[in-house]
């Protein structure tokens, strides 16, 4: 599937979705952009697509669950949004 969607990306010239090391290595070898979780929560909470209380909950699942994320990048993530106005 990773191969799959590596090469999905290529051939439409689109990002990559990612957190895994090696797609991302790969992708970044072809040159082909990669975005991954963080990003991917931010653009929903910044379209209004979620609540900034539901993101919240998504990652606390998320951290509960075991996910490796940067959650210091997760915390400003949250805290710049709420900052904003995005909603509590």
């Amino acid at each position: 599937m990773d191969i799959l969607a590596l090469a999905l990306a290529r051939q439409e010239r689109c990002p990559l979705l990612t957190g895994d090391r090696r797609p991302r290595e790969a992708a970044t070898a072809e040159g082909i952009e990669v975005t991954g979780t963080i990003w991917l929560v931010g653009e929903l909470v910044h379209s209004g697509v979620v609540e900034l209380e539901a993101a919240r909950r998504a990652y606390d699942a998320m951290e509960r669950g075991g996910r490796r994320l940067p959650w210091g990048e997760v915390k400003r993530q949250l805290a710049q949004f709420a900052a904003l106005g995005h909603g509590s």
